[in-house]
């Protein structure tokens, strides 16, 4: 009997197999950013050596990579198990997310033996930016005395992406920087009260919803004043030839 052979070369075998499933993603919403984050799952023997991280875009159906962004290769992006998107970036093409849109994401973990499942959409962060400006501001001429001036205003076409809230009025004195006047006003209209006749008044409109104010309304200058009070009834005399008229 001659035996065995001598042994064949070595070969080495990872005890290994491709991820498990990710739980959802978590997407939050602060600063103009967007922040998805996702927890490990379990790697199944090998680390995770990237993510594919996808955003659903305004179909509701279709969901693709940012890899700007979002490039689940990237090694800091791996160890952080999170990335930051602009809000604008959501905004535009290809996702197309109209203000006020819930932002649904979802993740796909890789090792050396492949790509785990898709995890199921995560969502959280609803995106919103400020309101347009208030429009169509004007005089209030009901309003009008030497001291006071009233302002009417409507609101801007967009709200941003959520309800407004409220409006701010601030006002300048004949060229000196704005202060504000008003707040909380929930109505298009505000009188200001105790201002200083013949100074020019130039009065600004904001509104604000849950994110932050709007920019300033145009501007709109007044000169506080009103026509005069009837005169004295006047007085009439004779000099010479003449018919002489005077008042007070």
């Amino acid at each position: 009997m001659f035996g065995y052979s001598d042994s064949s070369n070595e070969i080495e075998v990872l005890a290994a197999q491709k991820p498990s499933k990710p739980n959802s993603p978590v997407t939050t919403f602060a600063n103009d950013i967007v922040t998805i984050s996702w927890t490990e799952p379990v790697t199944n023997g090998a680390p995770i050596t990237s993510y594919r991280i996808t955003i659903r875009h305004s179909n509701l159906a279709t969901f693709s990579s940012q890899d700007v962004f979002c490039n689940g290769a990237d090694p800091i992006i791996v160890a952080a198990r999170s990335c930051n998107i602009p809000a604008y970036i959501l905004n535009a093409t290809p996702y197309s997310l109209a203000w006020g849109s819930s932002v649904f994401a979802k993740v796909r973990a890789s090792n050396e033996k492949g790509a785990s499942t898709e995890s199921n959409a995560g969502n959280g962060a609803i995106i919103y930016t400020k309101p347009d400006k208030p429009i169509n501001v004007r005089e209030d001429t009901t309003k009008r005395t030497a001291t006071q001036l009233g302002i009417l205003w409507s609101a801007g076409s967009a709200n941003g992406g959520a309800p407004l809230l409220d409006y701010r009025v601030s006002s300048s004195a004949d060229g000196a920087a704005y202060v504000i006047l008003a707040s909380q006003l929930t109505v298009g209209s505000f009188t200001a009260t105790a201002l200083t006749a013949g100074v020019t008044y130039t009065f600004v409109v904001q509104s604000r919803n849950r994110y932050t104010f709007s920019d300033y309304s145009t501007a709109l200058p007044l000169l506080c004043a009103t026509k005069p009070l009837a005169p004295n009834a006047p007085t009439t005399s004779v000099s010479g030839n003449l018919a002489v008229i005077s008042w007070p």
